[in-house]
């Protein structure tokens, strides 16, 4: 079950698909963000969302990338998302900063955990044809050692997140592709419930082969039955 969590009363829905900043709802929401201008990491005020995602066990993996830089991958691949160990990230926009300012779980992030968040959302301003540098504070919950990656919350929180902060109107699918490219298992992690990941045809040129990459929820009747 994707959840969203708010400092004031949550006025968000659960939806359809293909809509954004939906709340906790049923199985196959999608992770929402919901506006954040309070103050960050660096002591400043600015524009900012804050999401949850959870983590998602694959069913059936996707046995590697085909692609690096886009993050395609082989073949097709199912996934659980839980329903615990969630993620928290707030992105708040920092215009005069002049770095990216990111912390994980009270933490300066370094090395190639901040490289991976940094181009992360340079992909972002990209795509928003907005400049400004922006702080990152990200909580996880997921025990070491658990056997759960904590990048498919991670990114997909990360990526609902920034696209709230940075202004852009992304569908569920553009969500899951923009999660993507930060980590493969993040498209599936932006919905609750099953998932499944699209790998797309082989062979595309990059803009179809990168549109056609994406993950979707898997309608269950009753998932405990």
């Amino acid at each position: 079950m994707a959840v969203v969590r708010t400092q004031e009363p949550d006025t968000t829905t659960a939806g359809t698909t293909g809509t954004t900043g939906i709340g906790a709802g049923a199985v196959g929401g999608v992770v929402g963000a919901v506006p954040d201008t309070g103050t960050g990491a660096d002591g400043g005020a600015g524009t900012g969302a804050v999401a949850v995602a959870h983590p998602n066990i694959a069913l059936i993996k996707y046995w590697g990338k085909r692609d690096e830089h886009l993050v395609l991958p082989r073949t097709d691949s199912l996934s659980m998302t839980l329903d615990i160990f969630p993620t928290t990230t707030r992105v708040r926009l920092a215009p005069e900063a002049g770095r990216d300012v990111v912390v994980l779980g009270g933490r300066p992030a370094e090395g190639e955990a901040l490289r991976r968040i940094v181009t992360f959302l340079d992909l972002v301003r990209h795509s928003a044809r907005l400049p400004h540098r922006a702080v990152v504070e990200s909580h996880n919950t997921v025990p070491t050692g658990a056997g759960l990656a904590s990048s498919a919350s991670g990114f997909a929180a990360l990526a609902v997140a920034a696209a709230r902060a940075y202004g852009l109107s992304l569908t569920a699918t553009g969500l899951s592709r923009l999660a993507r490219r930060g980590s493969g298992s993040a498209s599936r992690s932006v919905f609750g419930g099953f998932a499944v990941w699209h790998a797309g045809r082989p062979g595309q040129d990059t803009k179809a082969a990168d549109l056609g990459s994406y993950a979707e929820p898997v309608p269950v009747a009753d998932p405990l039955v």
